[in-house]
């Protein structure tokens, strides 16, 4: 009712006096009065409603800076002056000047509140919209809280039965395509490529993606043609409206983009949805509020274009700072995308936080004199949060000496001791930062491992960066050396493996900490269920380090078995399997020791060939997993993996076919992280 009534009487009547707005309406008494004439025919006739009305003026005037009192006494008295010397809006229309109230047209007045009610309700009903979103998302999250909760108990792998089966089979289990790959990403004309989210991910991205667009399109309420007084047509109003919703929507999801992204997300302790899942929730949300800024752009462009004000509105502070905010979402997307994060992942990484540190400073620099500025602060509070505990966690560990050790060409260890205070569970990982005078801050997460009782190991495959220039500083210094590290975590949760009757872990290549984790603490804490350990790996030489940590196994219930895919029977390979466990031990003594260690060795190598299944070329996996479920005889069965990204496909796609047929509960759980 105000804004209509100032609306009316700032555009259609000239007062004398120099000032505009609410400082004329507060301050100059003719005006004043016109103004509460306006509002009390607007109130009906209802003392109530008017008095209401007054008080909200006079509020309006304390707030807008008017000098004076602006008491409701007051307010009442200018009325009653006003009700008896006054000009119809017909005497008012051709006087230039003017020194007495105005009593304006009722319907102008009315067609201007409807029209600024409908303006003030699609403001409204966007932040309703935008809230909606993240209630989705929310909602989301309760839902996988509560199954998450269910499968730590043990409860959930007790739910079974041929429909479960066979939803489970179908839709919560497998990836989005038939193809199966999830790890792997979609290649198309060898230039662009994608990683899709799996089965279950993408049903909630659909949700997500279907409510979005419904509130796009949905109830904006325009007014006729006929009825256009604000807008120069229903046209000009529908643009405006278009954008008004699409940015606050696009405010509205800041936060939870920012939240989705972090590594401290406490979502992913709760629901138990991995850190590749909420990437794919923060690419989803990302591209909707990306898009949602380019229409709130696109449609205020066209609308000042049209009326002719483009260049002067130019000269604005935040329409510039709209403009820029809008264009650095697009390079963010662009220098997201796949190719670009897998070829260039550093300069991606720190490229894309600057970038997205000045887009939030052009996001506050646009809209700080409008409002909706509170999603931008709840973003910031987020990420600063984000920050602080991970600096927190860096200097709880603190800084460690810890041993560096090659063992192949692409791969070597890291071993250091473990703080009494450093807790972590099988499966989890942390962040390694590794003293260096240029690289000091690149971190990259590896999986957790105990190295006997007090210390810790990290399996490292070098890429590129700082793990590459720790390859080479080992080649440079006989394969060992010693550097300060730090670490960042634990992070990740751990998969609950001890609920199952039966688990079945396999691992490729450098990906066994995980999975052999599993192994040790199933093997420590349920000796009774049957445990079974699938390493698959290249050569025995590459695994000869690892022997006596599957050796450690050998007293509990866990089955091991090693696929060598390039190794043959008859490789001389195989004659010596714990020669690089003793080769320092043995360079240490004289011939004579050097001749009882061999015959020592001998022994360990024969308790080896006892216990470990040593086997050659690539198994046939489907057929471990049905061997595995014939055994448990309506039981549940834990398929843990961690390897390849085409190994963990394959696994995912048996697994959930196999669970389509079976009468036992078989659940699927994978530690590779892509993203």
């Amino acid at each position: 009712m105000l804004v209509a009534c100032n609306r009316v009487l700032s555009k259609k009547y000239d007062f004398a006096s120099n000032k505009t707005g609410y400082k004329l309406m507060c301050s100059y008494p003719p005006a004043t009065g016109s103004f509460l004439l306006c509002l009390a025919d607007q109130a009906d006739n209802s003392t109530e409603s008017r008095e209401a009305a007054f008080e909200e003026f006079t509020d309006k005037c304390l707030v807008s800076g008017g000098k004076g009192n602006f008491s409701l006494a007051k307010m009442e008295k200018q009325y009653e002056n006003a009700t008896s010397n006054y000009l119809t809006s017909v005497e008012a229309k051709n006087i230039t000047e003017l020194y007495l109230p105005v009593r304006p047209s009722t319907k102008a007045v009315h067609n201007y509140k409807i029209q600024y009610h409908a303006f003030y309700k699609n403001l409204d009903t966007a932040t309703y919209y935008g809230s909606a979103l993240l209630g989705y998302f929310a909602l989301v999250m309760i839902i996988s809280t509560i199954f998450n909760f269910l499968g730590k108990v043990g409860l959930l792998n007790k739910i079974k039965g041929p429909m479960i089966n066979k939803f489970r089979s179908y839709v919560t289990m497998p990836a989005l395509l038939p193809s199966g790959r999830y790890t792997q990403p979609y290649r198309v004309f060898k230039v662009f490529s994608a990683l899709l989210p799996n089965r279950l991910d993408s049903l909630i991205c659909l949700g997500f993606t279907i409510m979005h667009i419904v509130i796009w399109c949905k109830d904006y309420g325009l007014n006729s043609e006929e009825d256009q007084v604000v807008f120069t047509s229903r046209y000009q109003q529908s643009v405006r409206f278009i954008a008004d919703r699409t940015g606050v929507i696009a405010f509205a999801e800041v936060p939870l983009i920012v939240l989705f992204a972090g590594r401290n997300n406490i979502l992913t302790f709760f629901t138990g949805f991995s850190y590749s899942s909420f990437i794919q929730f923060h690419k989803l949300v990302s591209r909707f509020m990306f898009l949602g800024a380019v229409m709130h752009s696109a449609c205020y462009t066209i609308r000042e274009v049209s009326l002719g004000k483009y260049v002067s509105i130019l000269r604005n502070l935040y329409f510039r700072c709209g403009i820029v905010a809008t264009v650095l979402c697009g390079m963010i997307m662009l220098f997201s995308t796949h190719p670009f994060r897998n070829y260039y992942y550093e300069t991606f990484l720190y490229t894309h936080i600057l970038m997205v540190v000045v887009f939030i400073a052009m996001c506050w620099y646009h809209c700080r004199n409008f409002g909706w500025c509170e999603w931008i602060i709840a973003a910031c509070v987020i990420w600063f949060l984000d920050r602080v505990l991970r600096v927190v966690r860096v200097f709880s560990f603190g800084l460690h000496k810890a041993e560096l050790k090659l063992l192949d060409e692409e791969v070597f260890k890291v071993s250091l001791k473990k703080p009494s205070h450093f807790h972590f569970k099988p499966g989890q990982y942390a962040f390694v930062y590794f003293s260096d005078p240029l690289l000091w801050f690149q971190s990259h997460p590896f999986t957790i491992m105990a190295d006997g009782e007090d210390r810790l190991a990290f399996y490292i495959k070098a890429k590129r960066g700082i793990t590459a220039k720790m390859i080479r500083s080992l080649k440079a210094n006989n394969g060992s050396l010693q550097r300060t590290i730090t670490l960042e975590g634990p992070y990740g949760h751990s998969a609950s493996l001890q609920k199952y009757d039966s688990s079945l872990l396999i691992a490729g290549g450098s990906g066994f900490p995980g999975p052999l984790n599993h192994a040790q603490n199933l093997a420590k804490t349920d000796s009774n269920k049957p445990v079974r350990f699938v390493w698959i790996h290249q050569s025995m030489d590459k695994i000869q380090e690892f022997m006596p940590l599957l050796m450690d196994l050998k007293e509990s219930k866990v089955q091991v078995d090693v696929y060598l895919t390039r190794d043959k029977p008859d490789s001389e390979k195989v004659r010596d399997l714990s020669e690089s466990a003793s080769d320092i031990d043995c360079s240490k003594h004289s011939s004579s020791e050097e001749t009882s260690s061999e015959k020592k060795y001998s022994s360990e190598e024969s308790d080896y060939m006892d216990y470990i299944s040593i086997k050659y070329g690539r198994p046939d996996v489907e057929e471990i997993v049905k061997s595995e479920l014939a055994k448990l005889e309506g039981g549940s069965l834990a398929v843990l993996a961690c390897g390849p990204p085409i190994m963990a496909d394959n696994l995912r796609h048996i697994t959930a076919v196999a669970s389509s047929t079976s009468t036992s509960r078989i659940d699927y759980f994978e530690e590779l992280q892509t993203w």
